[in-house]
């Protein structure tokens, strides 16, 4: 999520780069080092891994088996609506999981062209915004999910979270594809009816489940004990490590937490309320329009955020700008971040329905977001000497 960098500090005067200067050598490890600052940077990067990340990825995948079984039984129910309803109360716990890991887009779960060792593994597990329901739609009438090898084949949006998110809240029996879309032009879709249908849903919800167990699998091994990427964070400067030195692990890690700005700000706030690019029909780009479920999702992006921020009981963000004497900076970040889960916590629809239901409630939220999002890009930014995602630097919102 990254991208190409461009230094926060570039925009800033010469007393402003005087005092990176200071800064730098504060936090890193030459003569110069500040101990209490060197020993929590390196606390942070260690307990990354086994501490935020590994513990994330546990959480969604201790979540796999019960929705596995609740599909199973829909399945051999013929697509029932009572065992539905029961594989759609075990698929939340997963959908709202994932949205911590979210958060945590570094190594093999960042994007291969702007992540250092990205795999896309995020994108491979849940590709939203980038869905397609009408595909989906077709690989059940066509039964395309049954191909051997349609997890490694096929594009993430018919194969991931998100395409079992709709395989789940769909309409039953009903397709949204258009009239001359074959599935529709050739009637394939109605002979089939509306149990034949249900049941090819829960059949493909299971193949697509068996999909993001593996790269939950992946993921979890990399940042497992002993994982390459724990060993990456926990080393980063050491030979051998892909993170430079200890300012680059870190900056992975804050570039991991900026979704809360770029994503759950701008792209699942903003974008709907038509505050960004969006002119019409702006609640269409709302996240988890099946399911219903968006204003839960925020709420878990913001836990997310927070454990970032505070690395449980080990050493975080919080801890690091306290070495650095910025304890009024954390008291800011943390009234911010208070104002955000409360927010969160007030909107108790989801957010295309409350674009209309609770406007002002999915504008407090947004407005909370634009300023844990401020200080997350600017003075956390300055304070820790961080790099800003280059497409982040001109949004002043």
């Amino acid at each position: 999520m990254a991208g190409d960098r461009r230094g926060w500090l570039s925009l800033m005067g010469f007393a402003g780069l005087v005092f990176a200067q200071d800064l730098a050598c504060a936090i890193g490890k030459g003569d110069a080092a500040d101990p209490a600052l060197t020993d929590a940077l390196d606390a942070t990067l260690t307990e990354a891994a086994p501490t935020l990340i590994a513990p994330a990825l546990s959480a969604a995948i201790a979540e796999i088996a019960p929705l596995d079984a609740a599909l199973v039984a829909w399945a051999e129910s013929g697509g029932g609506e009572a065992e539905r309803a029961a594989a759609q109360a075990a698929a939340l716990p997963l959908l709202l999981a994932w949205q911590r890991v979210e958060l945590l887009e570094l190594g093999p779960l960042g994007s291969a062209l702007q992540v250092v060792g990205g795999a896309d593994l995020r994108d491979s597990v849940y590709s939203w915004p980038t869905v397609n329901p009408c595909r989906v739609d077709q690989e059940t009438a066509t039964e395309g999910y049954v191909a051997a090898d349609f997890t490694a084949a096929e594009l993430p949006n018919v194969r991931g979270l998100d395409a079992i998110e709709w395989l789940l809240w769909a309409p039953p029996g009903e397709n949204v594809c258009p009239g001359q879309v074959d599935i529709n032009a050739n009637g394939t879709w109605d002979i089939l009816g509306v149990e034949a249908v249900q049941a090819r849903r829960a059949a493909y919800a299971r193949v697509a489940l068996a999909g993001v167990a593996a790269d939950l699998d992946t993921a979890a091994a990399a940042f497992g004990e002993g994982g390459a990427w724990a060993t990456a964070l926990a080393a980063a400067g050491a030979p051998g490590s892909a993170y430079d030195s200890p300012e680059a692990g870190l900056n992975a890690l804050y570039d991991a937490a900026f979704y809360i700005e770029a994503v759950a700000k701008d792209l699942k706030l903003a974008e709907p309320l038509g505050l960004r690019s969006c002119t019409a029909a702006c609640e269409a780009l709302a996240e988890g329009l099946p399911s219903g479920a968006s204003h839960l999702f925020l709420r878990e992006n913001i836990a997310g955020f927070r454990a970032i921020w505070e690395m449980g009981e080990g050493s975080g963000f919080d801890d690091l700008l306290i070495a650095l004497g910025h304890a009024d900076l954390v008291e800011e970040v943390d009234e911010a971040l208070l104002a955000a889960e409360a927010a969160a916590l007030a909107l108790e629809q989801p957010v295309h329905l409350a674009l209309t239901g609770d406007p002002e409630g999915v504008r407090a939220l947004h407005d909370a977001l634009v300023e844990l999002g401020r200080l997350w890009k600017v003075d956390v930014a300055t304070a820790l000497l961080l790099t800003v995602p280059a497409e982040a630097a001109g949004d002043n919102d």
